[in-house]
């Protein structure tokens, strides 16, 4: 699964991304610059769908 398959798949059950992480530098808040990062951006722009930038 790419991470456009892995949002649609967490829309479809209601996933809290608010709760989810994908950066690899493993600080707090998303850095918005490693790949990991960008493929998340990138996935939740195509679908059209807001994400958050940091964790709660």
């Amino acid at each position: 699964m790419d991470k456009i398959d892995i949002v649609k798949t967490g829309v479809d059950y209601n996933v809290p991304f608010e709760l989810t992480y994908s950066c690899y530098k493993g600080t707090h808040t998303h850095c918005g610059v490693c790949e990991s990062c960008k493929r998340r951006k990138r996935a939740f722009r195509k679908l059209k769908i807001e994400d958050v930038e940091y964790l709660q």
